[in-house]
């Protein structure tokens, strides 16, 4: 049996050291929102900036489509959307644009949520793996002053002066 005392001490000091800093010093300046109600407004201009999107492909340009998660990518040989009155068509790569074809003038957030990104294997054409359209979505706005990020389908506030840091660097690479 372990050293109970001992054990916790050192998980503690582990616990209690930042050298995560050195590689994912971000992660200090995002903060999931927990907010139900600011969720539920997030989303709404999510809705409202795809619906956008439908119109005018440009209005796009802040919204993506991504994989949640770890997968073989040996293995994926594109990608298809479930969605109604969508044709079975696969991509290499998940495109909002592609995902989008399916709808003619307006999307809800229900159909984020029951429409699916389905990764297919190239060793047997099979299904690899499947998520919902809003688990997949990446995407950025601003809200009453602040930065909010979609990813894996959490919101996340960003801290204004990490964006600040961020831009800045950003710009200096460009000059």
């Amino acid at each position: 049996m372990p050293d109970l005392p001992a054990l916790a001490k050192r998980l503690l000091g582990h616990y209690q050291e930042d050298t995560y800093k050195k590689d994912f010093e971000f992660i200090d300046f995002l903060r999931p929102e927990r907010s139900q109600a600011r969720q539920l407004e997030l989303n709404e201009a999510l809705v409202a900036a795809l619906t956008a999107g439908l119109q005018d492909k440009s209005k796009l340009d802040d919204i993506h489509l991504a994989v949640p998660e770890t997968v073989d990518w040996l293995d994926i040989d594109g990608f298809r959307y479930e969605s109604p009155g969508e044709k079975e068509q696969e991509d290499n790569d998940p495109r909002i644009t592609a995902y989008l074809a399916a709808y003619d003038d307006k999307i809800s957030f229900d159909d984020l949520k029951r429409d699916r990104l389905v990764a297919v294997r190239a060793s047997d054409d099979g299904v690899a793996n499947s998520w919902p359209i809003y688990k997949c979505l990446v995407y950025q706005t601003e809200h009453e002053g602040f930065l909010f990020v979609l990813s894996a389908g959490e919101w996340f506030r960003v801290s204004t002066d990490y964006r600040s840091r961020v831009e800045a660097d950003v710009e200096a690479l460009q000059r």
